[in-house]
């Protein structure tokens, strides 16, 4: 292999392992559960090491709930604690995915809260996701932590780089992919101009 050859391909490597993601997804191992006596729910999760810009978390809630406006709130603790990011969102039928678009701390543990301002539905599994658990509201505390199950949810992460996101306790490497960009473009056309 020459030289130009070897650039391009190790550039080419990198640039596609800069968009590497992270999903979280417990959804395939469904058995039909229905959780609607809660007046709200919730799934702790691990945040990825190296994968920490989370792009959106989805929930799949029962179809009585379509239309319903909740209350999403991401904290570090189960009750209390910092508050990480706040949004309403209305429910569809099944998948209800929320554009997120924050990084949170690596290798954390965050809690997803769901509030369903009155009952509403939610699906969940038996004991899917080895990174968290689920949590039931009960008026205004999640009263009810449950090791054995889990939402079913999908949460996305990526580095964010590829999303715009700017993480403020790591700096943008930009400068280096412009240069292993460049070299890549002489490489290639370095090995056309010799062939």
């Amino acid at each position: 292999m020459r030289v130009s050859q070897f650039i391009l391909a190790l550039s080419l490597s990198l640039l596609v392992n800069a968009a590497n993601a992270v999903v979280i997804d417990n959804s395939d191992a469904w058995t039909g559960d229905v959780s609607g006596e809660w007046h709200g729910a919730g799934q702790s999760f691990t945040v990825d090491t190296t994968e920490n810009y989370l792009e959106s978390i989805g929930f799949y809630f029962g179809e009585e709930t379509t239309g319903n406006l909740f209350n999403l709130q991401l904290t570090d603790a189960a009750n209390g604690g910092t508050l990480l990011y706040e949004s309403s969102f209305s429910v569809t039928d099944g998948l209800t995915l929320i554009d997120i678009n924050e990084f949170l701390s690596a290798g954390s543990t965050v809690y997803a809260h769901i509030i369903f301002n009155g009952l509403g539905t939610i699906q969940y599994n038996v004991d899917t996701y080895d990174g968290g658990h689920a949590m039931f509201l009960v008026e205004t505390l999640y009263a009810f932590e449950s090791v054995d199950y889990d939402l079913r949810f999908i949460a996305n992460f990526t580095d964010g780089q590829s999303s715009g996101g700017n993480d403020p306790s790591t700096p943008v490497p930009a400068p280096m992919s412009l240069l292993l960009m460049a070299f890549g473009v002489l490489g290639l056309a370095f090995s056309k101009r010799r062939a």
